[in-house]
């Protein structure tokens, strides 16, 4: 059975970065985008669920990251690539049980269509969702089979309740990798309870 985890050590032990879509133009309008939400959402943390190389985070102009990755060896590059920062931190998990940890704004880019496990892509949605009020995902949003490290899914189906859409892809790129942002919905204090 394909493991994930090890795709991505051999990957960056290799010299492999996280690929196009943490490269150039693409690294660049994603940091871009995120330090807009930073800004627009007063976020003074991010957990950011799957890091890779670190290329995308390295410009995140915010107090404090949190980095969770399943691959040492992607930690090790990232570690490298981005200067010491203070309140910045870089954690290695499993993929399913991460220690307890939350901030304003959580972020699984180009992530979900590299889980192809079914579990471990559940235990993502699930931490993901429950470390942040504010979440932003940058990925495909359609069902389909890739390489052997790559399947497309349709995410939205699979959101917690509680969840609003607060940004999405224009309707004809929906199905192509595109940024997304949704925020916890607030309930209502009632009056009279305490």
């Amino acid at each position: 059975m394909f493991n994930v985890g090890r795709y991505w050590d051999r990957r960056y032990r290799g010299g492999g970065t996280s690929g196009v879509g943490s490269e150039d133009e693409a690294a660049q309008l994603k940091t871009a985008y995120i330090n807009d939400l930073i800004k627009t959402h007063g976020v003074r943390s991010i957990v950011d669920w799957g890091f890779g190389d670190g290329i995308v985070a390295a410009g995140f102009e915010v107090t404090e990251y949190t980095g969770l990755e399943i691959s040492l060896a992607a930690l090790r590059v990232a570690r490298e690539a981005i200067e010491y920062r203070p309140r910045w931190s870089w954690i290695l998990y499993d993929g399913y049980y991460p220690p307890p940890i939350h901030g304003d704004l959580a972020l699984s880019l180009d992530v979900i269509f590299h889980l192809v496990e079914d579990a471990m892509y559940e235990r993502h949605m699930a931490n993901v969702f429950a470390s942040a009020p504010l979440v932003c995902i940058a990925s495909s949003n359609r069902d389909e089979e890739g390489a052997p490290h790559v399947r497309h899914r349709r995410f939205t189906n699979d959101l917690p309740r509680g969840w609003d859409v607060v940004e999405k892809p224009p309707a004809a790129q929906e199905g192509d990798i595109g940024m997304w942002v949704f925020e916890q919905i607030r309930r209502p204090r009632r009056e009279g309870r305490r």
